[in-house]
């Protein structure tokens, strides 16, 4: 009885009815659509079940059956409803599962893994109430674009557990996990950032032609700013009309590159020293190109399709992995053998992406300790070039592009340099 005048036994028992209530309403919301049978109170009585059987094994190891049945109890219900659901005409497995879900959710509560157990539960109802759109989603994707993600994270589950039991020998160690150069790490870094980009490419393919070339070109700087600026000026080569919408597309690219690289960097060191220096610079940046785009009038909305990969492809994927992995080592070596200022070396790397800086210093100031005022001024170096990459890729392309565009890039480039210079200022004044 003493569990019944226990404070926190009555608290998480709330909760886990709670955790079960939430998953329940979002059931009970679809049921005339799915013909659910379970809505708030079934998934309640099933969190709550699977929160009892988890507190009384915390109470007495010798109780640990009890979980074990409970799981096979809901386990069998669930596959007892989805047998109902399919008898009636509603074939589908998404209410049973979320039945199993709801009951581990209340056993995390039972174990007092609170936080879990609430992270389990927003992801599950999340994934239940964008079932329309993650169905959209899915449709507007090609075979091969769906294969290739699916190929690129099978090969990321493979490889990252690899890595993380790297064992190397020096000089090699620097491999390892928890090395200066560790590829689990930088593994996990491009899982996340193409994951970023490949949103941000769905939506392009989604939206892209509806909403014109310039909505196009400001997520296509969250995948590559680059590719962007070049399939971009392909199209003006062939359609000089398009020439005003362009130059707003390249804008809108430039200045999404500076808030990409603040991401990336953010994810790359999560100390956020790193993040929090380049955080003003990065905003004028990206405050200047978007006002400049937005002051061309373009005229009317141009349905063209922006041509760039799949980020979740295996092959441009593993390009920038391998990339993070070059620089990186270019700028431990520079920074081994020259000093911290040596890191300056890699941001000439910024002509092929300034992610991949952006990534590979903000790894090093988080595994080797590289002071994140440099790490700052080189990124912010990298973008420069960058920009001066993409007045280089319009002059090679389309000459009309080039000569239109040519004063607002080298505005957003000077920008860029100056915030670079401010940078470089407060180190000789810290």
């Amino acid at each position: 009885m003493a569990a019944l005048t226990d404070p926190d036994f009555l608290i998480n028992a709330l909760i886990a009815v709670g955790v079960g209530a939430l998953v329940g309403l979002e059931r009970e919301h679809h049921r005339d659509e799915v013909s659910s049978y379970a809505g708030v109170r079934t998934f309640a009585l099933v969190s709550l079940f699977g929160f009892i059987t988890s507190y009384l094994t915390t109470q007495d190891p010798d109780f640990a059956w009890v979980l074990m049945i409970g799981v096979l109890l809901v386990g069998a219900f669930a596959i007892f409803l989805a047998y109902i659901k399919y008898m009636k005409g509603f074939p589908g497995l998404t209410t049973p599962m979320a039945m199993m879900v709801t009951f581990f959710a209340g056993a995390l509560v039972g174990l007092n893994l609170l936080f879990a157990a609430a992270v389990v539960t927003l992801v599950a109802t999340f994934l239940l109430v964008s079932r329309r759109r993650l169905h959209r989603f899915v449709s507007i994707l090609e075979d091969d674009e769906i294969i290739g993600a699916l190929q690129f994270l099978t090969l990321a589950v493979i490889l990252y557990p690899l890595t993380i039991e790297l064992d190397l020998q020096e000089p090699w160690d620097v491999f390892n996990p928890g090395g200066i150069l560790a590829l689990n790490f930088i593994l996990l870094l491009v899982v996340f950032v193409s994951a970023i980009s490949f949103v941000s490419y769905v939506i392009i393919r989604k939206e892209g032609p509806k909403r014109g070339l310039e909505f196009s070109g400001l997520l296509g700087g969250m995948i590559n700013s680059e590719a962007t600026t070049a399939s971009i000026s392909n199209m003006v080569k062939e359609r000089k009309d398009l020439l005003k919408t362009a130059m707003s597309g390249i804008l809108f690219a430039t200045g999404v590159m500076f808030v990409r690289n603040l991401i990336v960097v953010a994810l790359s060191d999560p100390t956020m020293d790193t993040a929090f220096i380049l955080l003003l610079p990065a905003a004028i940046a990206t405050a200047v190109a978007f006002l400049l785009g937005l002051m061309i009038k373009s005229g009317e909305v141009s349905q063209q399709k922006l041509e760039v990969k799949s980020p979740f492809a295996i092959i441009p994927a593993l390009k920038f992995a391998l990339l993070i992995l070059v620089i990186s080592v270019i700028s431990y070596a520079a920074n081994e053998y020259l000093g911290d200022y040596g890191v300056y070396v890699s941001a000439i790397g910024g002509f092929v992406s300034s992610a991949a800086v952006a990534a590979s210093l903000g790894t090093l100031v988080y595994t080797s300790g590289l002071d994140p005022l440099i790490a700052a001024q080189t990124i912010m170096l990298a973008c420069v070039f960058s920009c001066i990459n993409k007045i280089i890729i319009t002059r090679s392309i389309d000459k009309d592009l080039a000569s239109a565009a040519k004063n607002r890039l080298m505005a957003v480039t000077a920008v860029a340099v100056v915030n670079t210079v401010a940078l470089f200022i407060i180190s000789l004044v810290v």
